[in-house]
């Protein structure tokens, strides 16, 4: 069991890898995330020389655990092969890690007062921050795994790519 959700995979595009940078680079808002209107382009982030790293711009709704998508270009015939990663991005994983951080530290301390204390009635407290952790997993995982599909979607119609079959295997033999 995983505490963040992430999910790698290739990607095969029949685009050179010159053209799939420069596809992404036309696509993606590069400003900084201080912003104080919608941004026109899908995604925003970074598009270096052979590699990216950038997350889907939604206009309807918040949602913080929208995935990065960050990746490596290279050659593959007259395509290209894209090695990408989705994940978190820094920001909510690092909030994530103090929230649960911060929990488990309430936890031991009620665990431990209730112990300590010989008092029954004080047992059912360690209860809340162990569903707040179960919540906040469950939220984690679950806004993640609804905005996976939307962002892979769109990557792979601007791409004009195929998620490579070796990927798809290696997912379901659990290795990636």
């Amino acid at each position: 069991m995983k505490l963040f959700p992430r999910q790698t995979t290739v990607i095969m595009s029949q685009m050179p890898p010159a053209d799939v940078l420069m596809t992404l680079r036309e696509n993606t808002h590069t400003g900084g995330w201080l912003r104080f209107r919608r941004p026109s382009k899908i995604f925003q982030g970074k598009v270096a020389e052979t590699s990216f790293s950038i997350s889907r711009v939604i206009t309807d709704y918040r949602n913080s655990f929208v995935p990065e998508v960050t990746g490596e270009v290279m050659p593959d015939g007259s395509g290209s092969r894209v090695h990408v990663t989705m994940e978190l991005l820094p920001f909510v994983k690092a909030f994530m890690r103090f929230w649960f951080g911060f929990l488990f530290i309430v936890g031991l301390s009620v665990l431990f007062a209730a112990i300590t204390s010989f008092d029954a009635r004080k047992m059912p407290l360690v209860l809340i921050p162990v569903v707040m952790c179960v919540f906040g997993y469950a939220l984690t995982h679950g806004a993640f795994r609804f905005e996976l599909p939307k962002t892979k979607k769109v990557f792979l119609e601007l791409l004009q790519g195929e998620e490579s079959l070796t990927s798809i295997t290696s997912k379901k033999n659990g290795k990636g």
